[in-house]
């Protein structure tokens, strides 16, 4: 029996509607939703989106947009692991790279002093 060829695509995890669904996620948060809760096992938003490696950069730039942009964003908050959001999003960054450049650069652009990499 031949499988065909599409199947693999037809089993992939579908990608987040995220210029769909980003403005959701900002209503959540204009409603009350805490950018900087941590969760014990996955941290904060940012985090936990980060962390989900199925997705690229580029698929969920559109959630970092909205979370990003959030004035009452935290990125030296210390999150799971004792390490602050910053500080895991870098431990990430060989397959979050272009996250940590945008995390810093919020920081910067806010006139906060952008920590040194944890060794």
């Amino acid at each position: 029996m031949r499988i065909p060829e599409d199947v693999p695509a037809r089993l992939a995890p579908p990608r987040p509607g995220g210029r769909a669904e980003a403005p959701l996620l900002a209503r959540m948060l204009d409603a009350g939703a805490d950018v900087n809760e941590v969760i014990k096992k996955f941290g904060t938003p940012l985090e936990t989106i980060a962390a989900t490696f199925t997705f690229s950069d580029v698929d969920l730039e559109p959630f970092y947009d909205v979370l990003l942009a959030r004035p009452d964003l935290d990125l030296l908050q210390q999150s799971i692991d004792g390490r602050t959001v910053l500080a895991n999003l870098r431990k990430w960054s060989g397959g979050r790279g272009e996250l940590v450049i945008r995390a810093e650069q919020t920081l910067s652009d806010r006139g906060i002093p952008v920590p040194a990499p944890e060794h």
